[in-house]
């Protein structure tokens, strides 16, 4: 399946990313808040996990 910018490529929840829904300013988006946002390269494009699949992983649980 083909990374859609909107979608968490761990979960494939929606991952709330302002750029992704169209805002021209990155400032806008959660992530920005975040302590540290790794964006996930799949297939040649890179889409930002969600807070869900972050937070997991910041507490060491695996999430397919």
């Amino acid at each position: 399946m083909p990374t859609q910018p909107d979608r968490c490529p761990r979960c494939q929840q929606p991952n709330r990313c302002a750029v992704a829904a169209g805002s021209v300013d990155q400032r806008a988006c959660w992530c920005m808040q975040q302590p540290l946002i790794i964006p996930v390269p799949v297939d040649g494009e890179q889409a930002c996990l969600c807070q869900a699949c972050i937070g997991s992983a910041a507490a060491g649980t695996h999430i397919p």
